[in-house]
């Protein structure tokens, strides 16, 4: 037996999947941060309070908010990538395939109505044939 045994190549489909997951809940967090950081000129009079500190868009709320606008904006490229990278191919080849479905109805009605069309000129082949062929001989079992 041999002692060295080769490793099959580990998938990679899961890690770009825990990625996106990854970055989508970092993108919502952020998003989330966002919007309870904006002024109050946003907001039309609204006023946060958390545990009796004001958010307001000076400090290091606004670099949160910086940070998830980043986040948002690559998490939005990360999608808008996968859409054309994902949906653009499979409806170009929903498209291919039913132009291919489209010719193959045709080609099959034009050969159904050559054949309706071709049967009188059949049925005396047909016939010719079945009187011409040898008749097979009987065989004793044993």
């Amino acid at each position: 037996m041999n002692a060295i045994t080769t490793a099959r190549p580990r998938p990679v489909w899961p890690w770009v999947l825990g990625g996106l997951l990854l970055l989508s809940l970092l993108a919502v967090g952020s998003g989330l941060a966002w919007v309870m950081n904006l002024h109050n000129d946003f907001h039309d009079g609204a006023h946060v309070v958390l545990d009796g500190d004001d958010w307001s868009s000076d400090g290091p709320g606004t670099v949160l908010a910086v940070i998830a606008g980043l986040l948002a904006g690559g998490a939005a490229l990360v999608v808008g990538l996968l859409a054309v990278l994902v949906v653009v191919p499979l409806a170009l080849a929903l498209a291919l395939l039913g132009v291919a479905l489209g010719i193959a109805a045709a080609v099959f009605s034009v050969l159904a109505v050559a054949a309706a069309l071709l049967l009188p000129l059949w049925l005396p082949l047909l016939l010719l044939w079945l009187l011409l062929r040898r008749k097979p001989t009987a065989r004793m079992a044993t």
